[in-house]
């Protein structure tokens, strides 16, 4: 199979097929008298052999400690043969079996283990234990269950947290349970999320085979706000997407640390990268320097700067900026105010497609035109040169206006993060603080005199100098 509906699907097909496929034929050759043989032309079967198998769907997919538990239901595709006294006779027989299977989880799901075989039947049930699984082989948890499943897990990988606060090492604990660690926006994008749902992100296209396919127009979606309990703050969601957003723009730029692609040259306009000197003795020092500062034309004069600089400068500047809060709010809100009224955008952009409607209009009445009369091929195609010049440039200037209408409407919604983000913080720091820095600070510029602009997501800029 080229596609997959979910992960659990995935693994049956790359991992699970070929035990599924032996347990079975093992079963058929000790139960050959359990078949359902109503609509088979041999009764009374001496062999039966798969002759192609398929996944119709999974149950009961759950985790009971170190172990994936799932009920497969396939469809197999028999060829009976029996020696009757008129000689061989064969047929082909469709019957569907539930398979009952156990992976390891610590030896990355490569264990696989058939725990039963039985024939199914629509509606039958059985009993499951252990944890419910979604069909992506994510655990479900009830949010009345984080609190103590979260302790439980600590407890079991990490109890030193349970003490002191600290950073859990997620991708060590997973690497040391044999699982790969992937990384993505998935979850970082997920509207539902921030209590948002989008109905119809992927729709069926054969109703009797079941097969979906990811809705890329072909039928309505349906968004709806406040469907159901946030896990994540709608504003945080939000000052998560603009950063989304922000690294995308930045592209093959873009560095993980906290300070990459934030630290700028005040003389270039390159960013800031980690360099590390005297890396092999005693003196291994981590600095951060212009990334062009020894490249090709004119060298930037700015100074390098060091990780414990960049973050007391952060904390001077903070300091600066809670204390003239109060005029900062002020020049915000009225920034966000004159960039979230778009009325003369808006203006424009509505004559812009009149314009554009306008050539539109006038090029099929010149088609009619030259169908009626016969015009000359010279005076049509000059004359419909002229009408696709005016539609090229109509279209070039629309596009730029929704341009420039979106960009305001995002950094007025940018502002308005910054401000609820700046309510929740302490009047004054003492130390460094990373969670600060995230949600306030949107780049620093680094000038050769010395001193440091820091640009926070207001659109506010408060200098301080390196000592």
């Amino acid at each position: 199979m080229g596609t997959y509906r979910d992960e659990i699907e995935r693994f049956i097909y790359e991992i699970c097929y070929q035990p599924i496929w032996t347990s079975l034929s093992e079963y058929l050759v000790q139960h050959l008298s359990l078949l359902d043989l109503t609509y088979s032309r041999v009764k009374y079967p001496d062999s039966a052999c798969i002759e192609d198998m398929l996944l119709e769907f999974t149950k009961n997919v759950r985790v009971d400690e170190d172990s994936l538990l799932f009920d497969a239901v396939v469809s197999c595709t028999l060829n009976l043969e029996e020696e009757s006294y008129r000689g061989p006779v064969s047929c082909e027989l469709h019957q569907w079996f539930l398979v009952s299977c156990a992976a390891v989880i610590t030896d990355g799901l490569k264990s696989l283990e058939i725990t039963s075989i039985q024939q199914y039947t629509p509606g039958m049930k059985r009993e499951a234990t252990g944890q419910a699984v979604s069909k992506n082989i994510v655990p479900i948890l009830h949010k009345r269950d984080l609190e103590a499943e979260a302790t439980a897990f600590l407890e079991k990988f990490c109890p030193q947290a349970l003490e002191t606060p600290m950073q859990v090492p997620i991708r060590e604990i997973a690497e040391g349970m044999g699982l790969d660690v992937i990384e993505g926006h998935r979850i970082l994008t997920n509207e539902k999320y921030r209590g948002d749902a989008l109905l119809q992100k992927t729709f069926t296209v054969d109703f009797l085979t079941k097969k979906t396919k990811v809705n890329e127009g072909e039928v309505p979606q349906y968004y709806v706000e406040a469907n159901h309990e946030a896990i994540i703050p709608p504003e945080e969601f939000e000052m998560v997407q603009a950063e989304i957003a922000r690294r995308k723009k930045i592209g093959r730029a873009y560095s993980g640390t906290i300070f990459g692609s934030k630290i700028v040259c005040g003389d270039c306009g390159g960013y800031y990268g980690q360099k590390v000197w005297h890396s092999n003795d005693a003196y291994r020092r981590v600095v951060w320097r212009c990334n062009r500062k020894y490249g090709q034309g004119e060298r930037c004069c700015t100074p390098t700067i060091t990780e414990e600089d960049i973050k007391k400068l952060f904390v001077q500047a903070f300091n600066k900026l809670m204390s003239e809060r109060t005029s900062a709010i002020t020049d915000c809100e009225g920034l966000a105010t004159e960039l979230e009224n778009t009325s003369g955008l808006d203006q424009e952009i509505e004559a812009t497609q009149k314009e554009i409607d306008t050539a539109v209009e006038q090029n099929r009445r010149l088609i009619r035109e030259q169908a009626v009369t016969g015009m000359p091929t010279e005076e049509f195609d000059a004359r419909a040169a002229m009408l696709n010049e005016r539609y090229k440039k109509a279209d070039e200037k629309l596009a730029r206006l929704k341009a420039e209408r979106e960009d305001h409407l995002t950094r007025g919604k940018g502002i308005c993060r910054f401000l609820s983000a700046l309510d929740a913080q302490p009047q004054n720091l003492e130390d460094w603080d990373e969670q600060a820095w995230n949600l306030l600070v949107s780049r620093v510029i680094i000038r050769r005199n010395g001193c440091v602009e820091f640009v926070f997501r207001g659109e506010i800029t408060i200098t301080v100098r390196a000592a």
